[in-house]
């Protein structure tokens, strides 16, 4: 009998939430298993073929408990596809927008990641908790890339103190700079964020700076699941595979 519910979750890992809610349906109309191929033969999915010699090895289970696994199996797969939106403020608290630290926000998006990490940040200054919680990552064998304004870029409106602090706290980290080819146009490293492995993305508007992280008035968006995280991860992949960033020194 364990055997038969092993192949119904096989055979529902691998359609998406809308075809499972049409195959429960489907099943749900059927009197017995006799009916079952038509049905797979619709789909033609390999996994429910497997499920349809496990079921007629098991006659007496009813397409009605079937038909209710696969739907719970599309409504749990819905769910955990679903994005989850928080806002994040930092600054004078009201009764309205629940205020967090942002500092707090990105340590916890450092410390959830599994294998990588990539912040984007204008300026990084005096945030010493922030860069123990990188070397810490580091520590548990996470990839960690970092982008900041270079020097060379900024028009001598950002010093290379920023990027040799970063070098020396972590120096396995991958640091990148952006150079702009067109000298004549003023152009900055001015986005804000954190994205960890492809499920956890902290888009912010403040700098990795410490009046930036605890007093100033800050706005940012955490992103858990979805496809946020994975394209913004994949964009900033992007910039450092077509060269448009490049490492630092």
């Amino acid at each position: 009998m364990s055997e038969f519910w092993q192949k119904l979750v096989q055979a529902t890992e691998s359609l998406h939430p809308d075809k499972l809610k049409v195959l429960s349906e489907n099943i749900g109309r059927l009197d017995s298993c006799r009916g079952f191929p038509t049905i797979v033969e619709d789909f033609g999915n390999r996994e429910l073929r497997a499920l349809e010699a496990a079921w007629f090895e098991n006659p007496n289970i009813t397409p009605a408990e079937i038909s209710s696994a696969i739907l719970v199996s599309a409504i749990t797969k819905e769910t955990k596809n679903k994005e989850s939106v928080e806002l994040v403020w930092t600054g004078p608290d009201t009764t309205l927008v629940p205020s967090r630290d942002t500092r707090q926000v990105i340590e916890q998006v450092i410390g959830s990641a599994q294998k990588s990490l990539f912040l984007v940040s204008y300026v990084l200054y005096r945030v010493d908790g922030v860069l123990d919680s990188l070397a810490e990552a580091i520590s548990r064998g996470i990839e960690v890339s970092v982008l900041l304004e270079s020097p060379e870029s900024s028009g001598g409106n950002v010093s290379q103190d920023g990027l040799s602090e970063l070098k020396r706290a972590v120096p396995q980290a991958k640091l990148y700079v952006w150079n702009p080819s067109d000298r004549e146009v003023r152009a900055s490293v001015h986005a804000k964020c954190v994205v960890a492995d492809d499920t956890l993305a902290f888009i912010t508007s403040a700098n990795l700076t410490s009046a930036a992280l605890d007093r100033n008035m800050e706005l940012g968006v955490l992103f858990r699941e979805g496809p946020t995280p994975k394209t913004l991860r994949a964009h900033l992949d992007a910039l450092v595979t077509t060269q448009i960033v490049t490492p630092w020194r």
